[in-house]
């Protein structure tokens, strides 16, 4: 099978939807990330026209002229980066988690389901966020062992099924800790290794610095659980 290197999405891309997201124009996008506006907007058109659809939606606010991302735009930018660009590939991302963010004594993110994820991004205390982890920054392991990594949990095997990607295919595992839902990227040779099967319980390393801020959570204050 091969790849239309021009409707891959980048790590590039990933940033500039991210920046859009948060900052609500290209103009702010394009200095979170560190190019010119004009570089920015050329990019954010060639991804849209890989993707066969709008990822911006331009609007007008009291302050100017703004945007935000389509579905589609958030789509790609769940997915990550090293797929082709387009509706069905954008698909598969994973699932936002949310949560409420706490600074002290360290940045955390209290999410909903209950588990406490260590973060590394900076929020306002108190406020609602979603989150997404990189599929492909999860380490799986049968035990605990020493490791660098801030968030070690312990989790069961929901689901198993196969995920090609332009490296090759590999194995997309869904998992759960306690309500919690999590999606890793694994080679078939590690899924082997680990007996990966549904009802496996195994030990999933998370960085911090793999859980990314997607944006202020859309979900009203009152639906998240009061916590002192």
């Amino acid at each position: 099978m091969t790849t239309d290197r021009a409707r891959v999405v980048t790590p590039l891309d990933i940033e500039l939807l991210d920046a859009v997201a948060r900052t609500g124009t290209v103009v702010g996008a394009a200095r979170t990330v560190g190019i010119g506006r004009e570089t920015a907007a050329y990019r954010l058109r060639r991804l849209a026209n890989a993707a066969g659809g709008d990822v911006l939606d331009a609007r007008r606010t009291g302050a100017g002229r703004g945007s935000r991302l389509t579905d589609l735009g958030w789509r790609i930018l769940r997915a990550g980066p090293g797929r082709e660009a387009g509706p069905a590939s954008a698909a598969p991302g994973p699932t936002p988690i949310r949560g409420v963010y706490r600074a002290l004594p360290h940045p955390t993110v209290e999410t909903d389901a209950g588990p406490r994820l260590a973060v590394a991004f900076r929020a306002r205390t108190g406020s609602p966020v979603d989150v997404v982890v990189d599929p492909e920054a999860i380490l799986l392991a049968r035990e605990r062992f020493s490791t660098s990594a801030r968030n070690v949990l312990d989790v069961r095997v929901v689901g198993l099924r196969p995920e090609r990607t332009t490296g090759g295919e590999l194995r997309r595992v869904e998992l759960d800790d306690h309500g919690l839902r999590l999606t890793a990227l694994v080679t078939q040779r590690a899924a082997r290794e680990l007996h990966l099967v549904r009802g496996a319980q195994v030990v999933a390393y998370v960085k911090a610095t793999a859980i990314r801020l997607i944006a202020p959570s859309r979900v009203p204050r009152a639906t998240h659980r009061a916590r002192r």
